[in-house]
């Protein structure tokens, strides 16, 4: 089995860089180069793709053939550093130097990564690969972890590659597959989401805890992305981090109420569709830079962004019966809300509906 270095802190990758070695560090001269493998890691499904399934967090687990499917990751990261890249993460040889190693890497995409379970990986996007060290060679292994692979189910010894089975040493280190490899259909894996919710069971759909007769999802606790509740029950929705809804869904028949918490950008996309929409942005500069906020509350929707700066640089619409948009503080250095707010983010088939929408509320 192969070990995993970590540096002091990360670099921008999903753990990985290699500390300086003590030749390094003595300036000594016939050291070895390094026996090491670059394990680089893109996706088709970076958040901010427009996309409507995104990898949310991926991990990468390092193992042996026998023992990589039992195997959780070792390392972690969410979202991507670029469009398409999610990070890299180098690994070493535990033993002799030519050893052969398994990795598993892991796109959770309905599930956070440490929740991906074999043998279906519902939820997730996975692949497997066998790769061998070369002495005192650095060697990059490219994966690439597409959407036609999302609740694909390959059998042992296999990966997933663009929806088909192939072999885990079929895939070369530039990602692409060995000419003339066998390619077979990959079973479907039930989505997590999949199917009709059970009438008796009013807690069907609800990724969070139902009690009460309120589904309240806590995105700190679980992975947030798309549809959360249930969608008959009322909703609450709490993203206390940045980056913690960047893509969520409310369409409950009740009301929904999501609170974006004080972090910058801690919800970066939100569209409700619940009878009953109230949306708060509370902290300095939450829903801010990133942000997307459309409400279509069939009755009643509020948009509140009570932070400094809170809501200024964000894409805000509402097309509900009744829009409210509450900027507090208002004018001002700080001011929260994007001002003058745009033509066209509040249309409403009610005569006045959409006065608070351009005016904002108190002074600075």
């Amino acid at each position: 089995m192969s070990r995993v270095r970590r540096p002091a802190r990360p670099i921008g990758a999903l753990v990985a860089v290699a500390a300086i070695g003590l030749c390094g560090l003595l300036a000594l001269t016939n050291c070895a180069a390094p026996t090491q493998i670059v394990v680089e890691v893109f996706t088709d499904a970076c958040p901010g793709s427009g996309k409507r399934e995104v990898i949310h967090s991926t991990g990468i687990a390092v193992g042996t053939a026998d023992n990589i499917e039992s195997r959780r990751p070792s390392s972690t990261r969410e979202g991507c550093e670029t469009s398409t890249g999610v990070g890299t993460l180098v690994i070493y040889p535990s033993g002799d130097k030519d050893e052969e190693v398994a990795i598993k890497v892991l796109g959770g995409v309905e599930s956070a990564p440490d929740r991906c379970d074999p043998p279906g990986y519902a939820g997730c996007i996975v692949h497997r690969r066998m790769l061998r060290f070369i002495p005192n060679v650095t060697q990059r292994a490219t994966v690439r972890l597409t959407l036609a692979c999302l609740n694909r189910l390959c059998p042992s010894g296999t990966t997933c590659d663009n929806g088909a089975c192939v072999g885990d040493r079929d895939v070369r280190n530039d990602g692409t597959t060995t000419p003339g490899a066998d390619r077979i259909e990959a079973g479907v894996v039930t989505p997590l989401d999949a199917g009709v919710p059970d009438a008796a069971d009013p807690c069907a759909g609800c990724k969070g805890t139902c009690a009460g007769g309120v589904c309240t999802v806590d995105c700190s606790k679980v992975t947030c992305a798309g549809e959360l509740c249930a969608p008959t029950l009322p909703c609450v929705i709490a993203c206390s981090k940045a980056g913690g809804c960047n893509d969520i869904a409310c369409t409950t028949s009740n009301k929904c109420t999501i609170d974006c918490g004080s972090a910058r950008d801690s919800c970066e996309k939100v569209t409700c569709k619940a009878d009953d929409c109230d949306v708060t942005c509370k902290g300095d500069e939450s829903c801010n830079s990133n942000a997307v906020i459309s409400l279509t509350g069939t009755s009643r929707a509020k948009l509140a962004c009570n932070g400094k700066k809170a809501c200024k640089s964000a894409n805000l619409s509402c097309k509900s019966n009744d829009c409210s948009l509450d900027c507090n503080p208002s004018q001002g250095p700080d001011y929260a809300c994007p001002f003058p707010v745009p033509a066209g983010s509040c249309t409403s088939p009610q005569s006045g509906g959409c006065t608070d929408w351009y005016q904002p509320k108190g002074n600075n």
